[in-house]
């Protein structure tokens, strides 16, 4: 659980404990909102890595997908395969939740044939095809729960655009979020960022991994609380057991 730092005096052991209070924010109803799962940051990212017969652990720590490619079609609910396969047919049958999805890259720097579709993350996972210690993406997961809906896609372009693109990554994003019969959500309301980790333009350095797009646990971090700023949370005070 979350712990809370606070002025105020505190409450009893008891009523701590009763209220599990997740995070202190200015608006103590987004923050308990905020949350897919009270057990979770609303906020994780994690290198696109292939599987390393030299580090067991790997499989069982493991976020994301073997591949870029692979990432990408999951989280655009796509049909398509990657060089290990066909995307199980299990993906597809969650396309129902895809709510918003697009691209976002460095204006004038972006060469036409990157500009849509997978083959930035076609290359990036070429380079890597043989090298297991380094990755082709980074995959963030952020909860946008507390956020009015008309709220979403600009939270998440602004988010993007001021503390990913002025880097000089390329993201494609996607909301998912679906309501059940019951008019309960099955599907918390979270966006997928697919962030470039590789050089993607056409010189010498091309498809070498740059250092300062998400590479350090610093730049992490960062990245962290400026998503923790744009959703109402405050990185300052928000810490985990």
């Amino acid at each position: 659980h979350q712990k809370v730092r606070r002025d105020r005096p505190r409450a009893s052991a008891a009523k701590r404990k009763t209220k599990k209070m997740l995070s202190i924010v200015t608006d103590k109803t987004i923050a308990l909102d905020a949350l897919v799962k009270p057990d979770r940051t609303p906020f994780s990212a994690a290198p696109v890595l292939l599987p390393n017969p030299d580090d067991p652990d790997r499989e069982v720590n493991r976020r994301t997908h073997w591949t870029a490619t692979a990432s990408w079609l999951y989280m655009l609910r796509q049909e398509g395969e990657d060089r290990f396969g066909a995307l199980p047919p299990a993906y597809l049958q969650k396309r129902p939740d895809l709510v918003a999805h697009g691209r976002r890259y460095p204006l004038q720097k972006m060469p036409p044939h990157l500009k849509a579709g997978r083959t930035i993350w076609h290359e990036a996972d070429a380079v890597t095809a043989h090298d297991p210690k380094d990755a082709s993406a980074v995959h963030i997961v952020a909860s946008l729960c507390g956020l009015p809906r008309h709220r979403w896609v600009p939270t998440v372009e602004r988010y993007i655009d001021d503390t990913l693109i002025v880097e000089g990554m390329i993201v494609d994003w996607a909301i998912h979020f679906l309501m059940g019969d019951d008019a309960q959500p099955t599907v918390g309301v979270h966006v997928h960022m697919l962030c470039s980790a590789r050089r993607w333009r056409n010189d010498i350095r091309k498809g070498q991994r740059q250092r300062t797009w998400l590479h350090t646990k610093g730049q992490n971090d960062r990245a962290e609380g400026a998503w923790l700023t744009a959703v109402g949370l405050q990185p300052s005070t928000f810490t985990l057991d």
